[in-house]
């Protein structure tokens, strides 16, 4: 059982009881790229010798709410963690994924903390050949401790940076991602370790993280990608 709600409304508060709908999934899936990740040695508030590892995937299925059935078909993310951890640090992320039908992938993030910073990219050319550890040239915002309380949009789809672009280099040369927003899910994150549906403006100390499926172009390729965006509730306006 789900319960009904709005694709705007996690935006602006948490999710509230109401009426409870029928739904089910069946979802297969499928390695797309390799496993990347690496200990983090107490970065993040983890303990030492704890890790974290994503993994782009392919992914197939149906889904059925009230009675209809809807066949999908295309990426995920594997996202895995191990050993404790605090919220608390966490000042903002950029956390990006995308496949193309070609099967090249690629990560991007960026990941700011009080003492903290953790930028990484890589692209995987889909051909069997090992993914390649690149440079991040440009990215969309993450907060700082000097991002100002009030300016950052609660709903990613009204936000400025809903059309973003990504640029990264490696050896062989140069790719910019053309990216745009194509929905949004909210929810907040609370120190050490809380995590409810929605977003809980009343509480300060909280984060909102939003997962949002993108549609990118690089190359001449039209890709689908996931962006997770993250930042201290206290710093989004309204």
């Amino acid at each position: 059982a789900a319960p009904r709600s709005t694709a705007a409304a996690p935006a602006a508060e948490l999710l509230r009881d109401g009426p409870q709908e029928p739904s089910a999934c069946d979802l297969t899936f499928e390695a797309a790229a390799p496993v990347f990740g690496k200990n983090q040695d107490k970065i993040e508030g983890r303990t030492s010798g704890s890790f974290h590892v994503e993994q782009i995937l392919r992914m197939r299925g149906t889904m059925t709410v009230r009675g209809r059935e809807v066949t999908v078909r295309g990426m995920g993310v594997r996202d895995h963690s191990s050993g404790t951890r605090d919220y608390g640090p966490v000042l903002g992320t950029l956390w990006f994924h995308v496949l193309f039908p070609s099967g090249k992938a690629i990560q991007t993030q960026v990941v700011r903390f009080e003492q903290a910073e953790i930028v990484a990219a890589y692209i995987y050319p889909g051909d069997g050949r090992p993914l390649e550890k690149v440079s991040v040239i440009e990215h969309p915002a993450v907060d700082t401790l000097d991002t100002p309380d009030g300016s950052v949009t609660g709903d990613p789809m009204q936000a400025p940076d809903a059309a973003f672009r990504i640029v990264l280099q490696g050896e062989s040369g140069t790719e910019t991602l053309d990216c745009r927003l194509r929905g949004a899910f909210t929810v907040t994150l609370a120190s050490p370790m809380e995590e409810w549906i929605g977003t809980a403006r009343d509480h300060d100390g909280a984060l909102q993280m939003c997962e949002c499926p993108v549609e990118v172009v690089c190359a001449g390729e039209t890709g689908t990608g996931l962006r997770e965006r993250v930042s201290r509730v206290r710093k989004l306006a309204g």
